[in-house]
């Protein structure tokens, strides 16, 4: 989860491991929450965190991360003493802001107490001036924003009951329910994952391919499952055009080229050793089969971030014929009948420019054609009766 992190900074003088095993804890607590949320958005990035989809989650959160004593923390620390102290000093600071505003304030208040008690002297006595008349007009515009106010928070309300306002929280602690090809029905049919199905958004490659080894975990109805690894998925598993689109050209093309490197066996229980050794063998394989991909970056850590679907780009044949070097060319598979070139070149015209040395038939209307042949005979019957015009 952390595997980067180690690599740079592992061996330093600011060794990471106290803030990681902090933010690992965190992450155990708030699962719930997070399987939870993913309910709600399926191709959140929340999805992208291995301990989410790992059994340790399960034995970690039963057994080691919990909030009752135990040897490593005998007594409950309670809050710091200068947190206390902290929160003292703040309220000091505001009440003394506070006096300062008030002060301030008063010869303000002072001017306003004089006009405020002129304005009563008038009004007792039946008269009115430009204060009164702007103060009746204030209260008008106060009494018609706060209607204002209630229709607006009358509406609001109904939005709140139509849309929840925090995901479900969902029990991390039970074992996920491994998902078969007919756990979910919707549209008149059996699934294999549920209707609001959606592959991670911006995944990149190590975690993607975990997902194609070991499958990954969905919420539906607060309860956690487990589908089979996406490597054994087709299109018409999937309940969206979009995810079959992602899917198609996004996760397969960069997956399957991956598992073309000499000995790729999977084993009956594919573990994280596995994903990770396997990982490194299909990376060495692109190297060989697309080095250029490493080639035009200048710092090699930046193609680590590269998404899939960047990567699905980069292998194609296409983009190894237009930017690949020659040895990444020379690995390139013969050509086929559906990427042969044209045997002759395609070109197109604009305008018909390129047909002016051509003859074009010359399509009359059948109406014009039958007028002049009218025409024609008529004129030859007058000359034949009357000798023709001179």
């Amino acid at each position: 989860m952390f595997g980067l992190i180690y690599e740079d900074h592992g061996d330093s003088s600011r060794d990471p491991h106290g803030v990681l095993s902090i933010l690992l804890a965190s992450v155990l607590h708030y699962s719930d929450w997070m399987l939870g949320f993913l309910e709600k958005d399926p191709s959140h990035p929340f999805s992208l965190v291995p301990i989410l989809s790992s059994p340790l989650l399960q034995e970690l959160k039963a057994n080691h991360v919990t909030l009752s004593l135990n040897s490593h923390v005998p007594t409950v620390t309670g809050i710091p003493p200068h947190v206390a102290h902290m929160q003292q000093i703040n309220n000091v600071k505001d009440t003394c802001e506070a006096i300062k505003t008030e002060l301030q304030d008063m010869r303000e208040d002072l001017k306003t107490i004089v006009h405020e008690a002129i304005d009563e002297k008038v009004e007792s006595s039946g008269g009115i001036n430009t204060a009164l008349l702007d103060k009746r007009l204030g209260d008008m515009e106060k009494r018609l924003g706060e209607k204002m106010d209630t229709l607006d928070h009358l509406q609001s309300v109904e939005s709140l009951k139509s849309v929840p306002f925090c995901p479900n929280l969902v029990d991390a602690s039970e074992e996920p329910v491994v998902a078969t090809c007919n756990q979910f029905f919707y549209r008149g049919r059996f699934w294999c994952v549920p209707e609001s199905f959606c592959l991670p958004r911006e995944t990149n490659r190590f975690n993607g391919w975990r997902m194609w080894l070991q499958g990954m975990i969905v919420v539906s109805k607060n309860v956690t499952y487990r589908i089979k690894p996406i490597r054994f998925f087709q299109g018409v598993d999937f309940p969206s055009k979009a995810v079959m689109f992602d899917y198609a050209n996004k996760w397969r093309p960069i997956f399957t080229m991956m598992e073309q490197y000499d000995g790729f066996l999977l084993p009956d229980v594919v573990d994280d050793e596995f994903v990770r050794v396997s990982f490194d063998l299909a990376t060495d394989y692109l190297k060989i089969w697309a080095s250029y991909i490493w080639r035009k970056v200048q710092d090699q850590r930046a193609v680590n971030d590269y998404s899939i679907g960047t990567w699905s780009r980069y292998v194609q044949r296409s983009s190894i014929e237009k930017w690949g070097t020659e040895a990444d060319k020379a690995f390139l598979p013969a050509r086929t009948a559906r990427n042969q070139a044209h045997k002759t070149p395609r070109t197109f015209v604009i305008n018909w420019e390129g047909r002016a040395g051509r003859r074009s038939v010359n399509k009359v209307a059948w109406n014009t054609v039958v007028r002049g042949a009218v025409g024609e005979e008529a004129a030859a019957a007058f000359e034949d009766a009357f000798g023709g015009v001179e």
